[in-house]
């Protein structure tokens, strides 16, 4: 593949995985979600953490892009750690919260083609010649 051709395609990816994770938080649900939360035991503490890795993550996504579309060898890592914090996000929501049940199939599916665009971007970003650009 030509270098401009995986250039496109990486930025596109890149600029892409942010449009389809907007584009799945305004899926409506289709049906109503049952929030019956526990305030005691380990559930607050897990929507805590979930809180908190979530807003890590979402910070640390801009500024990632950021630097990936600059090419910065360091936004390389950074959005290597956005990502797990936000698959620790969803996982810690998903555990005291049951959403999932609740979420609109194209919402699920918005969400999942947004995180392969970002894996699929960290993929291109190591391979010739696109990891001989990252200074």
């Amino acid at each position: 593949m030509k270098e401009r051709t995986m250039v496109v395609l990486f930025r596109g990816l890149i600029l892409l995985a942010p449009v389809l994770s907007v584009l799945g938080s305004l899926v409506p649900f289709p049906q109503a979600m049952n929030l019956n939360l526990q305030l005691q035991g380990i559930v607050p503490v897990l929507v805590l953490l979930a809180t908190l890795f979530g807003l890590l993550g979402g910070v640390s996504w801009i500024v990632a892009t950021v630097g990936l579309l600059a090419f910065r060898r360091w936004a390389r890592v950074l959005a290597i750690w956005c990502a797990v914090a936000w698959a620790l996000s969803t996982a810690l929501t998903l555990g005291a919260i049951p959403m999932l049940r609740a979420m609109a199939p194209a919402a699920i599916a918005l969400y999942v083609a947004g995180a392969l665009c970002w894996i699929g971007a960290l993929v291109l970003a190591r391979t010739q010649p696109l990891s001989a650009r990252f200074t």
